[in-house]
Order: C-alpha cells, then structure tokens, then sequence
C-alpha cells in the first residue's frame, strides 16, 4: 500500500475544525515536517500519544485500502456477469 497522502489523512478524520488536538499534531508531523517533539509542544500533547495515534492510524490507512481492493473486485464481478470469483 502506498504512504498515506494529506488527502487521504483528512478523508479519515474529517473536518480539521473538528480534530483532537493529538489528530491536530499528527498531522504537523507527517505532512508539515515538523518534528515530532515540536508537534508535540505546539498542540500541548504527549509525544506518546503522538506514536500511538501513528500506530492506529497506519493500521485505519491499510484497512482503507484492503476495502478499496475489495470494492474493486466486487465491481468487477458485476461487470463480469455470473462468472466465478
């Protein structure tokens, strides 16, 4: 699967107005360079917490695309007629 984009990041989350603080400084870090301590700092949140919510959010990216793949054999199907999957 490839690396997450900012756009597939916010499609996750939502509306940014709307993000934790933690969502917030993730963000800084995987999609603004900012490092991770910083993040950390600038939205008044752990650095721990930072790495947990990597961690979900890698396993939330993956679960996205094995739905993707999904939705794609399964559109196939219908095109394909009664063939065998």
């Amino acid at each position: 699967m490839a690396a997450q984009t900012e756009k597939q990041f916010k499609m996750l989350y939502g509306k940014k107005t709307s993000w934790s603080k933690t969502t917030k400084a993730v963000f800084e870090h995987l999609f603004k360079d900012e490092r991770r301590v910083v993040a950390a700092n600038n939205n008044g949140v752990t650095e721990q917490s930072i790495y947990a919510f990597i961690q979900s959010n890698e396993h939330k990216h993956l679960k996205q695309g094995e739905v993707l793949k999904a939705a794609i054999k399964y559109k196939q199907a219908s095109l394909d007629g009664d063939s065998d999957v």
